[in-house]
């Protein structure tokens, strides 16, 4: 809330006057009033980024005249008339916002926007984000002190979730480091922010979020309540004293003794606990047919109704989506210059190997694919911890593999060459991980051969 300068101007027709002048220059009146240019309001940091949900609202006398304003405040026009797009630049989602009070600046006659070549215009935009680009190796950067240079220098871009950046996450027990929750999440949070449910209109449920990638998990603890020994929660027997903490009645009604939660059989009167199957049934993990009477697979021992570790199901339950990988409409250049449709592209980072054939070998992604693509990624896996393969790679491949699939029209003269798996993935990779994937380094690589490591990686694993 300042005040940037004081106007002089004509009771009569509102003209300017100088200081120094004691008669209107234009209608010669002697009646003046002065108008202070004066500048209020906030700017601040939203709790998530958006691709269209940020900017600064400016108002004029209570009336809202710009909704979201992002070229005033994150473009900067230099001395020759050249444009530079400040902010968002590492990613197409911004977290900047605002409210700005401009009641001294002039509007067009329609009200839809400010006169932008006022000198009272100029000044309130050189007072909120400087007279530089926002970016700091910019010339003149370095005596910018403005709200948006500070708030800019601080969130520019969210680079570790938690209280680093003030972002929702959760904490990552593979990966050792903390990771922002999904998309999915933020919307739904931002809905129940709209309906002004309580603990989302306020901080409290957000801020949970933020405290919690910051916070490894530590082992949740039951007391034994014959012994008061400590226990893991999940422990369903005293590992002291051999009482049952987590138990279920025998389903014998001469007997109901309480028994192990996961127990087989009644460790008192021995009855079966799992009721009788009276169809033979096929076992989901390695095919075997098993007769009715049997609760486990006589092959890989997997109990009855057990699903497939390669399916759908067990692979979404058994994951944690990765918004970083993941990608909306993609879409690229296709070998006859025309555009693929646009797929929606969901990654997902499995907390156990993938392995999709009974004792067969694990693999390191695998692919569901549809109305949309689900790609599963199992980074405990040999070809990304030991050879420090890059799985966006593999991720481009089976996307690649895809589009190949669905344009096989193209494989005929003179787009052979073009339409491969390699090249689709390929652009895949340029367009949308060329950054993540210059990032990676392997010294000894880049230093026998000068090559990025991952180029070396992709031609060996793609090709």
């Amino acid at each position: 809330d300042e005040v940037l300068a004081n106007q002089t101007r004509c009771t009569e027709c509102d003209t300017a006057v100088l200081s120094e002048q004691t008669v209107c220059p234009q209608c010669d009146g002697t009646s003046f009033r002065t108008v202070e240019e004066r500048v209020w309001g906030w700017l601040g940091i939203q709790r998530f980024d958006d691709q269209a949900n940020f900017g600064v609202d400016l108002i004029r006398n209570g009336r809202a005249i710009r909704i979201g304003e992002k070229d005033a405040f994150f473009a900067y026009v230099d001395e020759f008339r050249n444009e530079v797009k400040d902010y968002p630049i590492d990613s197409p989602y911004g977290r900047i916002i605002g409210e700005v009070h401009l009641d001294h600046v002039p509007v067009d006659f329609i009200k839809q926007d400010f006169q932008r070549t006022t000198d009272e215009w100029r000044r309130a935009v050189t007072f909120l984000r400087g007279d530089s680009s926002l970016q700091p190796e910019q010339p003149n950067a370095i005596q910018n002190d403005s709200y948006t240079f500070r708030l800019y220098q601080g969130y520019r871009r969210v680079r570790t979730p938690g209280k680093a950046d003030l972002y929702m996450g959760y904490w990552d027990e593979e990966a050792g480091r903390p990771k922002r929750v999904s998309r999915d999440v933020e919307r739904e949070y931002y809905q129940k922010f709209l309906d002004r449910e309580q603990g989302y209109y306020d901080d409290e449920k957000w801020w949970d979020l933020v405290e919690a990638a910051d916070r490894p998990p530590t082992p949740k603890l039951t007391e034994c309540p014959n012994c008061s020994a400590d226990n893991l929660a999940e422990a369903e027997e005293c590992q002291v004293c051999g009482a049952v903490l987590i138990g279920i009645e025998c389903v014998n009604k001469n007997c109901q003794s309480l028994i192990l939660r996961s127990a087989v059989t009644c460790q008192v009167c021995g009855a079966s606990q799992t009721p009788d199957i009276e169809e033979p049934w096929l076992c989901n993990v390695c095919g075997r047919t098993n007769s009715a009477e049997q609760e486990r697979c006589s092959n890989c021992m997997s109990p009855a109704g057990a699903p497939n570790p390669a399916s759908r199901e067990f692979l979404i339950s058994n994951s944690n989506k990765d918004d970083e990988r993941s990608i909306a409409g993609l879409t690229i250049d296709l070998a006859d210059n025309s555009f693929s449709q646009p797929v929606e592209v969901d990654v997902y980072i499995t907390r156990g190997p993938i392995t999709p054939t009974w004792k067969g070998a694990a693999v390191p992604v695998l692919a569901v694919k549809g109305e949309r693509i689900e790609v599963f990624a199992d980074l405990s896996h040999p070809v990304f911890r030991a050879y420090r393969a890059r799985p966006e790679v593999f991720i481009a491949a089976e996307i690649g593999q895809y589009l190949y699939d669905l344009h096989r029209s193209l494989l005929r003269s003179p787009y052979i060459g073009t339409h491969s798996v390699s090249n689709l993935a390929w652009q895949i990779i340029e367009k949308y991980w060329a950054e993540e994937m210059e990032d990676y380094d392997d010294p000894y690589i880049t230093n026998q051969t000068g090559t990025q490591p991952w180029i070396l990686r992709f031609r060996r694993i793609v090709v």
